[in-house]
Formats: C-alpha cells, sequence, structure tokens
C-alpha cells in the first residue's frame, strides 16, 4: 500500500499532532509505504520524529518543460516546428539572464510550471491558427513573453491561489476575512518586504513614509505567527523567506517603481546618488524596474532616471527598452558618452539589444564611434558573439577594418571571443587578416592561443601570412609551443618552410628549446621526429639536454638521450655539461642516469669545479655519496684552491 499526503503542513497544529500519531500507527504496518510533502518547518519536525532525512525532487529540466507546454497548450504535430522556432527560443531568452537563474529554478517544479501553463492558456487557444502567420506570432510572443508581465502574472496567479485554497479550509471567521482580501493587500505587503530586504537602509528613510520599518515589522511578525503563508513566500523557524529570489527582486522593483511616483522632484537631489549606487549594484532590479518604466511611464519616471545622470540612458538600451530610449535621448544628444566614451550604440551592441541598434542606426548615429579604448560598437558586438548584430552593423556601413588602441583589428577580437561562423564572415568581408597589434600578435596567434584547430585552417585558407616574426624573433612555431597545444603543431608545420623548425629566436631558443623548458613531452616528440635539431644551442650555450636536466624533466632527458642520441658531454657557456647540471641541482635520478648512459665524470666548469665539487655544495649527503662511489678523485682542487 502506498499513501501519498500533499501539502501536510497547510494542517492546523491540533491536525498535524493527530497526522503524528497516525503516521507512528501506519508506518507499523507491513508492505506499507508513505510520501509526505510539506514545507520547510514542518520537513525538520517529520525528519526529526522519524528519524530520517527528507527526499529531494529534481527540477523538471528545460525540454520536460517545453514538452509540457506543449501538451497543455495542445499544439498539434504540424505546428510543432514553428513552435519551436517561435516560442522555444522566445522562452529561453526570457528567463536566461545573469542573476535571475533559469528554469529549473523557476519552473522546474510541476506546480510552478502548470502555474505558467494556466497564465497562458487562452492566449494558446488558437495556437495552431496563429502559428500559420510568422510574423504576427513573433510579435504577440515579444509582447506576451516580457520578463515583467510573466512575473506579473505568475505572482498575481500565486496570490489567486492561495486565496483559492483560503476559500476551501477552514479558517477562523477573523483569519480569513483578512486573508480574503489577499491579492491586494498581500502584493503591497509583499512589495514591501521585498524592499525592506533588498534596499539600504538610508534609501529607504530616503523613500519611504516614517512608519515604513515599524510597518515592515509588523507584517513579519503576523505572517510568522499566523503561518500566512503562499507559493511566494514562506515562515521558516529563523524568519520569512521568498520561494525564489527573482520574486523578491521583481517585487522589490515594483514598490520602487511606486515610491517614485511619490517623490517630491525638488528634493531628488538629496537621494539621487544613493539610488544611483542602488541600481548599478542591484542588476535585476534594475531590469525589471526598466521594463516597468518602459511599459507604463510617466513624467516622474522621466525625471528621476534623468537626475540619476546618462546613466539611466544605457541601463535603457541593456535592457532594450526602446520607448525608453526615445524620451530619455533627445536628437541632439543621442552621440553622448560616458565616462569611457562609450556611445549608446555601443552599449546596445555589447548587451545584444537588437532593436535599439536598429533604432539608433535608424537615427543616424555614427556607426564608428571609438570609447576611450578606441573600441567601435562593432568591436563590443564581437565581444557578445552575436552575429545578428555583427550584420546589422557591417551591412549599414561600420567600418570593418577598424582598430582599437592598443591596434587590435576586429578580427583578433573576433578570433578571441566570436565564433567560426564570425571569423569567416569578416574574412568573407575582405577584413585585413594580417596586421599586428601592439603586442605583435596577428589574429593567427591568438587562434593559436585559444587553441583553435578550426580558426587556425579558416585563416591559412584565406591566406594569412604564418612566416611571421614578433619582436622577440619567435616565429609561429615558437608561439604554437608556447601557447597552444600538441595537435596544432602537427598542421602548422607543412605550411612552412623546412628551416622554421630550427630558427631561434633572441634568446637562442628553438621551438624544440620551449617545448623542453615547458616539459610538453608530446611536443617534444613531434618536433623531434619531424627533424628539430637536438644539438641547437641558446645564446648561454645551453643545449636541449641542459635545458631539460635544468627542470629536473626526467621523462623528457631519457626521450632525448634513447630516442634523440643527444651529446651528452656538450658545455654551456660556463663549462657545465648536463652531468654537472644535474648534480647541483641533487637530482639522484637523473644523475644516475646520465652515468649509466655514459656521461663523462672527469670533466670541470670554467671554474675547475668537477662534480664532487659540485655535489658538496650541493649540501646533498646522498648526492656525495653517489659521486664518491664513482671512483672520482677526491682531492682535485678547483680554481680558488678548494
Amino acid at each position: 500500500i502506498i499513501l501519498f499526503l500533499d501539502a501536510r503542513d497547510e494542517a492546523n497544529v491540533e491536525n498535524i499532532n493527530f497526522l503524528f500519531k497516525a503516521f507512528e500507527i501506519l508506518l507499523r504496518k507491513e508492505n506499507f509505504k508513505l510520501f509526505i510533502t510539506s514545507r520547510q518547518r514542518l520537513q525538520k519536525k517529520l525528519e526529526k520524529k522519524f528519524k530520517i532525512k527528507a527526499m529531494t525532487v529534481d527540477p523538471l529540466n528545460e525540454n520536460d518543460q517545453l514538452d509540457f507546454l506543449k501538451k497543455f497548450w495542445n499544439i498539434k504535430e504540424d505546428s510543432l516546428g514553428k513552435f519551436d522556432e517561435l516560442f522555444t527560443k522566445q522562452y529561453l531568452q526570457t528567463f536566461r539572464i545573469d542573476g535571475i537563474g533559469n528554469h529549473r529554478d523557476l519552473f522546474g517544479t510541476p506546480l510552478l510550471v502548470r502555474m505558467l501553463a494556466e497564465i497562458y492558456s487562452d492566449f494558446f487557444k488558437e495556437a495552431d491558427s496563429k502559428l500559420s502567420n510568422e510574423k504576427a506570432m513573433k510579435n504577440d510572443f515579444n509582447n506576451q513573453l516580457k520578463l515583467v508581465d510573466v512575473y506579473d502574472k505568475f505572482v498575481t496567479k500565486c496570490l489567486n491561489e492561495t486565496l483559492n485554497k483560503i476559500n476551501n479550509s477552514q479558517f477562523g471567521a477573523e483569519h480569513s476575512k483578512r486573508l480574503k482580501i489577499m491579492p491586494e493587500s498581500s502584493r503591497n505587503e509583499y512589495q514591501k518586504l521585498a524592499f525592506a530586504e533588498k534596499m539600504p537602509d538610508e534609501l529607504i528613510t530616503l523613500m519611504c513614509e516614517q512608519h515604513f520599518t515599524t510597518n515592515i515589522r509588523q507584517i513579519r511578525l503576523r505572517i510568522l505567527h499566523d503561518k500566512e503563508e503562499s507559493l511566494l513566500i514562506e515562515a521558516l523557524p529563523d524568519g520569512l523567506k521568498f520561494a525564489h529570489q527573482s520574486y523578491s527582486e521583481f517585487l522589490a522593483a515594483e514598490y520602487l517603481y511606486k515610491r517614485i511616483d511619490k517623490i517630491d522632484i525638488s528634493e531628488i537631489d538629496s537621494y539621487k546618488l544613493k539610488a544611483l549606487e542602488v541600481l548599478e549594484k542591484q542588476e535585476i532590479i534594475r531590469l525589471f524596474l526598466f521594463e516597468m518604466i518602459n511599459s507604463k511611464m510617466k513624467d516622474i519616471h522621466l525625471k528621476f532616471l534623468k537626475a540619476i545622470g546618462e546613466q539611466s540612458a544605457f541601463w535603457a538600451c541593456q535592457g532594450n527598452c526602446r520607448n525608453l530610449v526615445k524620451h530619455l535621448m533627445g536628437i541632439e544628444d543621442k552621440q553622448s558618452n560616458n565616462l569611457e566614451k562609450n556611445s549608446f550604440l555601443h552599449y546596445a551592441a555589447s548587451c545584444g539589444s537588437k532593436e535599439i541598434v536598429k533604432y539608433l542606426i535608424d537615427q543616424d548615429v555614427d556607426l564608428n564611434s571609438r570609447n576611450l579604448y578606441g573600441e567601435t560598437p562593432l568591436h563590443n558586438a564581437l565581444k557578445r558573439n552575436d552575429i545578428e548584430i555583427v550584420k546589422l552593423l557591417t551591412e549599414n556601413g561600420a567600418f570593418i577594418n577598424a582598430v582599437d588602441i592598443r591596434f587590435n583589428t576586429l578580427l583578433h577580437v573576433a578570433v578571441k571571443y566570436a565564433s567560426n561562423e564570425i571569423v569567416e564572415y569578416l574574412l568573407e568581408k575582405g577584413i585585413d587578416s594580417n596586421s599586428p597589434n601592439l603586442d605583435e600578435k596577428r589574429p593567427i596567434h591568438i587562434a593559436i592561443q585559444k587553441n583553435s584547430i578550426e580558426i587556425v585552417e579558416l585563416l591559412i585558407s584565406h591566406r594569412v601570412r604564418i612566416d611571421c616574426i614578433d619582436r622577440r624573433n619567435n616565429n609561429i612555431l615558437h608561439f604554437a609551443v608556447l601557447y597552444g597545444s600538441s595537435e596544432i603543431l602537427p598542421f602548422l608545420m607543412p605550411c612552412l618552410e623546412n628551416e622554421a623548425i630550427n630558427s631561434r629566436n633572441l634568446d637562442g631558443y628553438t621551438p624544440l628549446h620551449l617545448a623542453v623548458k615547458k616539459n610538453d613531452l608530446e611536443s617534444v616528440k613531434i618536433l623531434s621526429s619531424k627533424g628539430a635539431r637536438t644539438d641547437s644551442k641558446d645564446k648561454k650555450n645551453n643545449s636541449v639536454l641542459h635545458v631539460a636536466v635544468e627542470l629536473s624533466s626526467e621523462e623528457i632527458v631519457k626521450h632525448l638521450i634513447q630516442q634523440c642520441g643527444v651529446d651528452l658531454s656538450c658545455e654551456n657557456i660556463e663549462g657545465e655539461t648536463p652531468l654537472h647540471l644535474a648534480v647541483k641541482r641533487g637530482d639522484l635520478k637523473i644523475c644516475n642516469f646520465l652515468i649509466l648512459k655514459g656521461a663523462r665524470i672527469d670533466v670541470e666548469d670554467k671554474q675547475k669545479n668537477t662534480i664532487l665539487h659540485l655535489a658538496a655544495k650541493s649540501g646533498s649527503a646522498d648526492m656525495v655519496r653517489h659521486i664518491i662511489d664513482q671512483n672520482v678523485n677526491i682531492n682535485d682542487e678547483n680554481s680558488t684552491h678548494k
């Protein structure tokens, strides 16, 4: 027998105590399972009473939610493709905003996604006929799925659901009377609670009535005492908690919107800096507020935003609030800049606000305006990897060969941040693909650093130069070893002249030296197998074996000796052989391996130090014993007669 009891926390205290006794009796039965759902406050009591841990239900993922919505709205099979194309993308975009979370957080529970379905059931009654008119349906979706509208309908639905429960339950007359006006009074109380939770005391003092704090305390105590919970808020032993942070942010924004309406505009200067500080920190509240003002704008709202400063116009761009942007920007100041000299078009492009970009283009703003860093709006669109805005700007005259103050071209930016599709689009448009930036890196260097074989291949197919060197005389192979991966090396080699593999930079390092210094055995194997000279010396006359020993790269040392046959007795500028370096480092393993492979033990460096001198200097008693065991002369003197 399986018994499922839902929402047990909604029972009164006497009934809950009775249920506990009933549960104890039922659980003595064989072949009996009991499932109980409740809020957190009762959950903890149940865990303590029955000494078990509560289970959690995984939320529905996005696909499950969308499948449920399609079935609830009865979308026919032949309309599913168009539905996915129009609705699904808009649904995902609406809630995928940094800080808000995603559908798993908001509508992951079956109850909440069902409520969402019910909210829009009327809209989708004739979905199949609507879907035939793609343009009209897209506009309808844009209007119906605005973030503020969704939250507004959802909050209303949650409060109405709570009222329905009250009407269908046994509450005392006085309790019921107060709660039955819940959709009006509770929304206002929730707004106040959210505002008090999210706003600093200083702004609350400036914007709210004198007894606001006292009123908040009374509301909290009453809800906790009477357990006046809803789908939006719950009463826990340690206080009230909104079911999701975004509900609190939305309700706080609603209250802020209302309080602005009561502002004495003559006093706005006294708190505009505090309001600006709050809006800068509270990004989601700001997003909600700007959408609210964009939808229902009053003169006082515009005065408030203008008093805050031109940052308001940039936030309007960020929120895609076209109506608000129009009002905030007069024709004479469409090119206004902030401290970083970003134009409104910079901000709109960096935020992916396509409608605002279109509007600004129609207003003939400068598409090639530069900010403090020399970046154009097209630079910002590329950083966002937004091909629609990239195309929109370039097709309307944006200059594709613009460079920033560090001489990064748009292709540098695209290779670093954007997709292969955007890189190819710019190459097809004829963008300069070979210009170096101030660090002498070309787009292909960035592609290697990004470890993208696909973009490297794309650039080479468009005849990008790969024989370039930087100010340190590093060629493309040096760079690939330092910043790429071993997978890129074999791809580059056939495209280069043979001597490139042994080219030396200003430090005398070949690509093989750098691979050893990086302790990259795979690259060492690739380079040595493709003809890299293992006897090359750097400007201090260190061979690749010197470098490997210096870094204690045991595997590379073995590879160079066993597979490449390097000279064990080659000397650097100090007259040191690889064995000298191994002894100096106190590396017994490599020292022993070198001796076993035939390294000479009688050589001296430029100061006439033998390996025993160096062993003694290393402070390693084990190394000294090991060298003495090789039958060296223990009385040899160096140049200082030691």
